[in-house]
C-alpha cells in the first residue's frame, strides 16, 4: 500500500489549497505554524490561515505573500486552560469553558463544514485545535495534526471528577477524526495517536524560529553593551512587582547583570538601573533570544525551541496542570538544551540569582545532544504529499 510519503510534492501539478487551523492559546502555536506556513508558500502553495491569534505574528507572511496567503480570523474555535497566575491552572474554570464550548460546538462546526467545502481544500492542518478534526472529516478533506500534544491530554491531567473526565473523552472523540500525525520535539503521548505507523505519522525535527539579525546589532539596538550579561525575562501572566523582602525590583538579577522584561507594553519601561521593559510585539523574539545569556519564562515549546536552536540557557519554573512540560523538560531541554528549573516560591519571592548564574555555568559543564532545526520542510513535504493523494484520488473519482 502507498502511504503519504509516496506522493511527492512533485506529483503536484498546481498549487495546493491549504487550510491551516492555529489554537489561540498560547504564541508557540503560532509562531512554529508560521515556520511551517512559510516553507509551504515557498513552495508555491496557497494557505488560509484561521486562527484568533493576533495578525503581527503573521504579518511578514501576509504581506510577502499577499496573494497566497490569507489570514482568516475568528473567534475561539477551541476552549483552552485558564491560569490563575502565571503558573498555576484554574481547573473548574477551565472545565466550565470545556464543557460550554463541547456543547454548543455543533452550530460552529456546521459553518466550518460550510466554509471548508466552498473552498476546495486539498488538505486541514491542526496544531492543534480538535474541533477542525471533527470538521474537516464532514467536509472530506483529509487532516493532519501538526504538534507535542494535544489538548485531551492537557484537560486529562487536571481532570478531577467524572463530569470531567467525560468531557476529555468527547475532546479525545474529536481528535480520533485526524487522518495523520507530524510529531514535534519535545512530545508527550498523543491519545488520538497510541501506536506510531510510518503510513500516518512523521517525526520531524524543530520546527523553530531562528534570529535573524546577529546578536551585536540587537544589543546596540536595546543599548545592551555587548560584554555584559544580560537576562530576558518572558513570563506572560506575571507582573514582575517588588522582589520580595522589601529588596529593589531589579535584586532579581545577579549583581552587574542587565535585564529585559518583556511583554505586551513598554509602558514604564525604565525598572532601574539595570533592568528595564520592553515591548516584544516590536521585536524578533528569537532576535531578543540570541542576544541574551539566560532566559527566563516559561516552559512551553515556542520557548523552549527557540533557546535550544540558539544554545541558551533556559530558567523555568514548573506550572501546575500542565501536562505538555514534562515532554519539553525530559524529551527537549534536558537532552538538548541548558535547563534550571526555579520552584515556584522562589519565583515569587525574587530569589532568582542563583538559578541565574547556574543556568549560565551550564554552558561551561554541559554539552547538548545536537538536535536539527529544519523540521518544517519534512512537515511541509509531508502535507504537500497528502494533498497530492487527495487531489490524485479525486481527479481519478472524476474521470
Amino acid at each position: 500500500m502507498l502511504t503519504a510519503m509516496d506522493y511527492p510534492s512533485l506529483l503536484v501539478s498546481a498549487p495546493l489549497n491549504i487550510a491551516f487551523y492555529v489554537t489561540g492559546h498560547g504564541f508557540g502555536h503560532a509562531t512554529r505554524a508560521h515556520v511551517t506556513i512559510r516553507r509551504l508558500l515557498s513552495l508555491g502553495h496557497h494557505v488560509t490561515i484561521t486562527s484568533s491569534v493576533p495578525s503581527f505574528i503573521f504579518r511578514d507572511l501576509l504581506s510577502r505573500h499577499s496573494n497566497t496567503c490569507e489570514l482568516r480570523e475568528v473567534g475561539t474555535l477551541d476552549p483552552g486552560v485558564v491560569q490563575r497566575d502565571a503558573v498555576t491552572v484554574d481547573v473548574e474554570v477551565t472545565m466550565e469553558r470545556l464543557s460550554a464550548f463541547l456543547d454548543g460546538m455543533d452550530t460552529v462546526a456546521r459553518k466550518e463544514v460550510e466554509w471548508l467545502k466552498s473552498q476546495s481544500f486539498d488538505v486541514v492542518c491542526l496544531d492543534a485545535p480538535f474541533l477542525p478534526a471533527r470538521v474537516a472529516k464532514e467536509a472530506n478533506v483529509p487532516s493532519i495534526l501538526i504538534t507535542n500534544f494535544t489538548f485531551d491530554a492537557i484537560f486529562a491531567a487536571i481532570a478531577e471528577t467524572p463530569s470531567d473526565h467525560a468531557l476529555v473523552a468527547r475532546c479525545a472523540a474529536l481528535y480520533a477524526h485526524a487522518d495523520y500525525l507530524i510529531r514535534l520535539p519535545g512530545h508527550i503521548p498523543i491519545p488520538s495517536f497510541p501506536t506510531l505507523s510510518p503510513q500516518y505519522t512523521l517525526d520531524v525535527p524543530l520546527i523553530v524560529r531562528m534570529a535573524q539579525q546577529p546578536r551585536a546589532v540587537v544589543r546596540a539596538a536595546l543599548g545592551v553593551p555587548l560584554d555584559a550579561k544580560c537576562v530576558l525575562i518572558t513570563f506572560g501572566g506575571f507582573e514582575l512587582g517588588n522582589a520580595g523582602d522589601g529588596h529593589a525590583i531589579e535584586d532579581v538579577l545577579p549583581p552587574g547583570w542587565c535585564g529585559l522584561v518583556g511583554g505586551q507594553t513598554d509602558d514604564k519601561g525604565v525598572l532601574g538601573d539595570r533592568l528595564r521593559r520592553i515591548r516584544t510585539e516590536k521585536h524578533h523574539m528569537p532576535d531578543l533570544i540570541h542576544a541574551a545569556d539566560v532566559v527566563v519564562g516559561k516552559c512551553g515549546y515556542g520557548t523552549c525551541s527557540e533557546v535550544v536552536a540558539h544554545g541558551v540557557p533556559l530558567v523555568y519554573v514548573p506550572r501546575s496542570g500542565f501536562a505538555e512540560e514534562v515532554g519539553l523538560v525530559d524529551n527537549l531541554m534536558t537532552v538538548h538544551g541548558y535547563a534550571v528549573q526555579m520552584p515556584q516560591g522562589d519565583f515569587y519571592a525574587g530569589r532568582w540569582q542563583d538559578y541565574i548564574l547556574r543556568a549560565e555555568a551550564l554552558k561551561g559543564t554541559k554539552t547538548p545532544q545536537p538536535i536539527a532545526n529544519d523540521g518544517e520542510i519534512a512537515a511541509a513535504n509531508f502535507v504537500v504529499s497528502v494533498g497530492a493523494r487527495r487531489r490524485h484520488a479525486a481527479s481519478v473519482g472524476a474521470e
